[in-house]
């Protein structure tokens, strides 16, 4: 496969160092916009930080260290690159090691509690717990599911991070060779026996065993109907296998069972993770006393929900460019699921979906917490001070 400039500056593991960073400063805005529209996520996960949340509070400090490792990272690569990439062989490099070091580096600074900090701690126990055991703490539930959920934005990722280690235990760099002026990527080595499906699917399996349990405990029917979308996640998977295996036939099973997953994700985004009343609102005959979105709203922009219902609908049915797939155009969408650079587009919009879901599923619980309470949530925003509480009461 030739070069691209894409393959040059931006090979696998720098992708993945890249995301994982982005994921970091995500989350740290998250956090800090909450905060600015006094929405305690702390309380919302049960989280203790180590210490007062306030104005002054810099949430962008774990963001800083990850961007540090990964700038340097990444400089130390363009440096060396002519230098170690040239007149080589398909081997692993000095820069292939440096890399996969720092990979394992920042997952160790994000995810084990080694400044004994409570948010740490928490951070390790939970991922630990949904990883493992694929339950859920009822007392710390917001905290289990809000990971879980997320995660499972990172399932690329994750066959990204399978195909890296099967090119390294195969001794097989991940870096372009120079000299030959070819991608030495190869991501068969990770399709054997389909496991970068397998992998993929991890983080809908967590999900699903939850949903599973909670209907065990509970026998709510909610947690059955959950536990049934997250099942849908297997249909694409098992459409690509029958693919593989008939040289593409069966594509349109792939389009349909992706249609089903989309649908019933996006409808389930809407109306449960966001508590919207936009569907029952949508196909009411008397509008009159319904709300498009719901009655108490934390954010101040209303078109910012909307917003949100349309890209969350948009990324959802992404796929739907395959139908117009073509290695050669010159937009990067419709190469999408035929280059590097287009998985790599994919993945960072589906991170930023991952993103916008979180500000409104926080503020859906958070809400929650208080029974819908107004009077509530008025008397803690004027002890803060911040908000003009009649931006709670229109109604959209």
């Amino acid at each position: 496969m030739s070069l691209t400039s894409f393959d040059i500056f931006l090979p696998l593991p720098f992708r993945i160092l890249f995301l994982v960073t982005l994921a970091t400063w995500l989350w740290a805005i998250n956090l800090k916009i909450c905060y600015d529209h006094n929405i305690d996520t702390f309380q919302v996960l049960k989280l203790q930080p180590s210490q007062p949340v306030n104005a002054s509070t810099n949430f962008y400090k774990k963001p800083i260290k990850v961007s540090s490792i990964t700038i340097l990272n990444y400089i130390i690569y363009l440096t060396f690159k002519n230098l170690y990439l040239s007149d080589v062989g398909n081997g692993i490099t000095i820069l292939d090691c440096f890399s996969y070091f720092n990979l394992i580096l920042i997952f160790a600074t994000l995810i084990l509690p080694i400044n004994k900090s409570p948010s740490n701690l928490r951070l390790y126990q939970t991922f630990k717990r949904i990883l493992f055991f694929g339950k859920i703490d009822i007392n710390l539930r917001n905290n289990d599911i809000l990971l879980a959920d997320t995660f499972t934005s990172y399932s690329k990722i994750l066959v990204d991070l399978h195909v890296l280690n099967c090119n390294f235990i195969k001794n097989k760099t991940l870096l372009p060779n120079l000299s030959k002026d070819e991608n030495t990527l190869d991501r068969s080595i990770g399709s054997v026996y389909c496991t970068d499906l397998i992998i993929g699917c991890i983080p809908s399996t967590i999900r699903l065993k939850q949903c599973l349990y909670e209907y065990s405990e509970t026998k709510k029917i909610q947690h059955l109907l959950n536990a049934i979308k997250y099942s849908t996640n297997y249909l694409p998977m098992f459409a690509t296998i029958y693919m593989r295996q008939n040289n593409n036939d069966g594509i349109l099973f792939w389009y349909a069972f992706s249609f089903i997953n989309s649908f019933y994700s996006f409808v389930w985004d809407v109306m449960v993770d966001w508590n919207f009343e936009f569907f029952h609102y949508v196909l009411s005959a008397d509008r009159r006393q319904k709300y498009l979105l719901r009655s108490i709203l934390m954010y101040n922009v209303s078109f910012y929900y909307h917003v949100s219902i349309m890209v969350d609908f948009i990324l959802r049915f992404i796929w739907v460019l395959r139908m117009f797939s073509n290695p050669d155009s010159k937009y990067l969408l419709l190469r999408s699921f035929d280059s590097e650079g287009g998985l790599f587009l994919l993945e960072i919009l589906e991170i930023l979906r991952r993103w916008i879901w979180v500000f409104i599923k926080i503020e859906t619980e958070y809400i929650k917490m208080f029974n819908g309470d107004i009077n509530k949530l008025r008397d803690i925003d004027e002890d803060k001070g911040t908000i003009e509480m009649d931006s709670y009461n229109k109604k959209y």
